[in-house]
């Protein structure tokens, strides 16, 4: 018939099913894709609407970004002392010679933190000696003649916890002991043999040191 309205399905291999429509001779064909567990959103189909002309659509997400997560704080190290131990020896040259058993020597220590890296602390310092002597000179003896000399030295401590950032300070600096003390070097000059005893040119000493630090927190 001319007027009537006429329907036939036919379903595909891809089981899409095709709806086609008969109106006054002509044929509109509508696509409705259908498959078994299978879900197509498509643009809904207006045609006498311009879809160009409607604002595009935001993402929420987009306009609202997400809260970043608060960083996790590193823990602070926990305070520890570290300390190395050291033998100097050092020789200290008199001038005027001293004379034989006269010497006295005070002892006094300075140290500094020179560098951190991982795993190792430099230090460096120096030990101030006054040396206080019976001297010969001019053809005198001068008694409580007196003469100061630093003896530098440097130290390193290991440790497998000490890291590049932390903070360090100096708890102790101490001079554990005098190992060794003697006079050397003895000439017989003439000014000697009048006085009747024998001067030293040098004074050779050994002291043990002990340098401590301290993590900061």
């Amino acid at each position: 018939m001319k007027n009537s309205l006429s329907k036939r399905s036919i379903y595909d291999e891809e089981d899409i099913f095709y709806t086609i429509f008969h109106w006054k001779g002509e044929e509109t064909y509508m696509n409705l894709h259908y498959k078994k567990n299978f879900i197509i959103t498509s643009t809904p189909y207006f045609p006498h609407i311009n879809l160009s002309g409607l604002p595009e659509v935001t993402r929420i997400s987009s306009c609202f970004p997400e809260t970043p997560k608060p960083k996790k704080q590193p823990k602070s190290p926990k305070s520890k002392t570290f300390c190395f131990r050291q033998f100097i020896e050092h020789k200290i040259q008199l001038v005027p010679p001293a004379k034989k058993g006269t010497i006295k020597v005070d002892r006094q220590i300075f140290t500094t933190i020179e560098k951190v890296c991982s795993e190792v602390v430099t230090i460096s310092g120096f030990i101030r000696k006054t040396v206080t002597y019976t001297a010969l000179a001019y053809n005198k003896v001068i008694p409580n003649y007196r003469i100061q000399g630093d003896v530098p030295f440097q130290g390193l401590i290991e440790s497998k916890d000490i890291k590049e950032e932390y903070q360090f300070s100096i708890l102790e600096e101490k001079i554990l002991a005098n190992v060794l003390a003697r006079e050397a070097n003895f000439k017989n000059q003439k000014e000697c043999q009048i006085y009747k005893s024998p001067f030293a040119f040098n004074f050779i000493e050994k002291d043990f040191v002990k340098v401590s630090i301290k993590m900061s927190t």
